[in-house]
């Protein structure tokens, strides 16, 4: 998209860059996997698509390993996709249900989970993802620290909605039933 002042263009939007070499500033798309440049050949890259990074000893944009996100012109991963981690320029899978997780020392043979997906909590004996109770959204290891929809909260434990019922408060009162249903 072009920003003008009358016939020409003084600024681009999105993928494309501004070129003032004719007699009139037009709009020039980015190179393939290109999100941010100055001009339309690759070497006008600023910044790479994710999951793309230049490809060494030229300006062409390749593929990074799997499930990188940006990568490095030797094809060595610099940041990691959601779920895995960095690794000697690889992108090794987290542990089940762990979101985010590193290696505490090179010589260590696992990662270390640091964050579970959402309805699991983190155990501090074993660093493992433990699934939080049914009925419970968001636990800590002791008690349940977010109930799902039918359910609420009584001493730290998820407990079921009266029959019928939506949603209710933390003394089980019935606070929206479900449609069709009156209180």
């Amino acid at each position: 998209m072009c920003i003008r002042d009358r016939p020409n263009c003084i600024s681009c939007i999105g993928r494309r860059a501004l070129d003032i070499s004719g007699p009139v500033g037009i709009c020039v798309p980015c190179a393939k996997n290109c999100s941010m440049c100055n001009g339309p050949k690759p070497e006008n890259c600023l910044e790479a698509n994710p999951g793309f990074g230049p490809k060494i000893g030229t300006k062409e944009l390749i593929s990074c390993p799997n499930n990188c996100l940006y990568c490095s012109d030797e094809g060595k991963c610099s940041i990691c996709r959601y779920g895995h981690f960095l690794e000697k320029g690889a992108c090794p899978e987290c542990p089940k249900k762990c979101v985010l997780c590193k290696k505490e020392k090179e010589t260590d043979v696992a990662a270390k989970c640091l964050k579970c997906i959402t309805g699991f909590v983190l155990t501090t004996t074993d660093d493992i993802c433990r699934a939080c109770d049914n009925g419970c959204a968001e636990c800590s290891e002791s008690a349940c620290l977010k109930a799902k929809p039918l359910y609420y909260i009584k001493d730290g434990k998820p407990v079921k909605c009266q029959e019928n019922c939506e949603r209710c408060n933390s003394e089980g009162k019935c606070t929206e039933c479900i449609a069709g249903y009156d209180f």
